[in-house]
């Protein structure tokens, strides 16, 4: 399993970013997935890493969270994470959750699948505009379904 780094990593240079040039990529990278546990709020999900022993999030982060989603017209409505499940919001809901819980790793590559993202108010790309403009320094990437999760009879 890989470690997870609750520090701000060095900003990247522009040979970090070199994905489209077929060079190696020297990055921190998390993929994004839905997964979230049932039995816990949604702000006890979000802030998971806290739980289990890490620092938590700094006030910053939490602040361009609020940012990145405001800008997508899809605000984090913050006091009622703490009395809501998974079970009883929507997709959307539950999306930002899990992106922004791997958004507070402070991955310099963060990866969405397509099959993941929640059809609802959460519009993939302006997500993805949203994203650029907040956090300018980073690369988002968004992966294709890949062959080994294909079933094959």
């Amino acid at each position: 399993m890989p470690s997870v780094f609750l520090h701000d990593p060095p900003r990247p240079d522009a040979e970090t970013f070199s994905l489209l040039a077929g060079r190696p990529v020297n990055a921190h990278t998390i993929l994004a997935r839905p997964g979230l546990m049932f039995d816990l709020s949604l702000l006890d999900n979000l802030f998971i890493a806290t739980h289990l022993g890490h620092a938590p999030p700094n006030p910053v982060a939490i602040q361009q969270l609020d940012q990145l989603f405001m800008r997508c017209g899809a605000p984090i409505d913050w006091p009622s994470l703490a009395h809501s499940f998974p079970e009883q919001v929507s997709a959307t809901e539950r999306a930002k959750i899990w992106i922004s819980r791997a958004l507070l790793c402070n991955p310099r590559v963060l990866q969405l699948q397509r099959s993941d993202w929640p059809i609802g108010s959460l519009q993939a790309a302006q997500f993805q505009q949203a994203y650029a403009q907040q956090f300018p320094w980073r690369q988002l990437a968004w992966l294709e379904a890949h062959a080994e999760e294909e079933v094959i009879p």
